[in-house]
């Protein structure tokens, strides 16, 4: 659980107060480059090097604590210049760590997770408040249950689940621990969108109500390699897809693919308030949420005048979304038609999109398409709006008059992809 950090001498906040916080910062590619440099058994990354066995040893920390071959435990303390230090744990490798998942899945008392929070404890009284963890896939679980134990913030990478038996076995409410964590910045948990354990975990049924959901604040990023419309038709190519960009380097891929805006707010998709940053357009939801809905008029405002560059695409999604009748959702009234329009025209916009020709309700009824071209064409850009983002605050929109920056080709392809 968290613990108020005691500042610095130098009046600077201490290492755990500056990666604290819902929205991404730099320091979380720092961290995901850390856990390659874990993998690889290297000499260090970004001015950050494994600690010796004597320098640990200076810490009061067993050198032998880190890594146990029966369990397959395997964790690495990281040092720089400034006195900052990060737990790192590793994630899934051999078999021995693919029982260590099933047997945490489950529920039952496990010993990688016994060993990931006595460290995190170690750590906690060697290094204090300059002292953070992280973690990837089972690390990222280790890492999660580490870090609600001890109160040290972790940033996690596809990270696996944490049992309530887990923390409940250390006397943790595990309900309100994870509440917690996923609301005060503790935790940030990064997943890349498709990626195998995460869609298990949250998606997959039956799996979905047998696993346990990886703890903190989501923060979704893209698909590094997208697959088009016939590549997912190859039975078998979406769980190889899945596998493939579970890996370390597929996640430091998809955080260099997410713009500069986007790295900074990072939240996720799915969440209504999230700061949304699609190529040039500024989507300050959180600020508009603030505003209320004065501040929905305003945004809404923006794009339905004539003479802003996205008021074309907006008056499309408006036409197309009143075409629907009510069937992808309860609109709440024409405010919440226009919200919804200017969410589909900033996503069309980011999807290199230059019309909307049509709308169409999800077949959940949890929000809906918007489409250039024609619907059976499998070449067609697509984009889907979910419902609890069609339906928050619109963002505070500048008129950018501004051409958008020209795009790599690898930019284009990720544009064209068909979504799912």
């Amino acid at each position: 659980m968290s613990q108020q950090s005691v500042p610095p001498a130098n009046g600077e906040p201490s290492f755990a107060d500056q990666v604290r916080g819902l929205d991404a910062k730099p320091i979380d590619k720092t961290l995901a480059r850390i856990m390659d440099d874990l993998y690889d058994q290297g000499p260090g990354i970004d001015g950050f090097k494994p600690l010796s066995a004597e320098q640990l040893r200076g810490a009061g920390i067993d050198p032998s604590t880190l890594e146990n071959k029966d369990s397959g435990f395997l964790a690495r303390v990281y040092g720089d210049d400034k006195g900052h230090y990060v737990l790192a744990y590793s994630g899934t490798d051999e078999g021995k760590d693919w029982l260590t998942n099933f047997r945490q899945g489950l529920g039952f008392e496990d010993a990688q997770y016994n060993q990931a929070i006595a460290l995190a404890r170690e750590a906690k009284v060697a290094f204090g408040d300059e002292v953070v963890i992280t973690g990837h896939s089972l690390g990222g679980g280790l890492g999660g249950a580490a870090s609600i134990a001890s109160g040290i913030p972790a940033v996690t990478f596809n990270s696996s689940g944490v049992h309530d038996k887990t923390l409940e076995r250390l006397g943790i409410d595990a309900d309100a621990a994870k509440d917690e964590v996923k609301d005060n910045g503790q935790i940030r948990r990064y997943s890349v969108k498709n990626e195998i354990l995460t869609e298990l975990q949250e998606h997959s049924i039956p799996l979905k109500w047998a696993m346990p959901d990886a703890v903190g604040h989501k923060i979704e990023l893209p698909d590094p390699d997208p697959q088009s419309f016939w590549k997912r038709m190859i039975p078998g190519n979406g769980i190889k897809h899945g596998i493939d960009i579970h890996y370390i380097d597929a996640v430091i891929k998809a955080q260099e693919m997410a713009s500069p805006e986007t790295a900074r707010t990072g939240i996720s998709a799915s969440d209504p308030t999230r700061a949304d940053v699609r190529g040039n357009v500024n989507a300050e939801v959180g600020i508009a949420a603030a505003a209320g809905s004065r501040g929905d008029a305003q945004a809404t405002a923006q794009l339905a005048h004539p003479s802003h560059p996205n008021h074309g695409l907006y008056d499309q999604a408006l036409r197309g979304l009143h075409g629907m009748d009510g069937k992808a959702m309860d609109f709440r009234g024409e405010q919440g038609y226009r919200n919804a329009a200017t969410h589909a025209a900033l996503d069309a916009r980011a999807n290199g999109m230059d019309r909307i020709d049509h709308v169409v309700p999800g077949r959940d009824g949890g929000g809906f398409f918007i489409v250039q071209g024609g619907l059976a064409d499998p070449g067609s850009r697509r984009a889907f709006v979910d419902e609890a983002r069609a339906l928050s605050p619109p963002p505070q929109v500048a008129a950018q008059a501004q051409p958008a920056p020209a795009e790599t080709q690898q930019q284009q392809e990720t544009r064209r992809a068909v979504m799912s």
